[in-house]
């Protein structure tokens, strides 16, 4: 049986890489169209649903999942080309 710590969370999301590293931006920053799961404690980005249902293992472009703990997720209230945008 499942549990509620079980649960997935997964949907379509566009995202931008603002940055690499803490000291140096992204240097492809155009939005990318991703399917995105919370998996546990983790993001995991995927091409579109049908891999993540099927290939769980085949990750967006081979990104690792994105651990959650600790993570800061706030409105990009300075952000004003697009609605709804938040940064991780």
């Amino acid at each position: 049986a499942r549990s509620p710590t079980d649960d997935e969370f997964e949907g379509t999301l566009v995202r931008k890489h603002e940055w690499e590293s803490t000291a140096r931006k992204a240097s492809n920053r155009s939005w990318d169209k991703v399917y995105m799961v919370i998996r546990g404690q983790s993001l995991v980005p995927y091409k579109d649903q049908k891999t993540a249902k099927s290939s769980a293992d085949q990750t967006y472009k081979g990104e690792s999942p994105l651990d959650l703990r600790g993570a800061t997720i706030v409105v990009a209230s300075d952000y004003t080309k697009k609605k709804h945008v938040f940064r991780v």
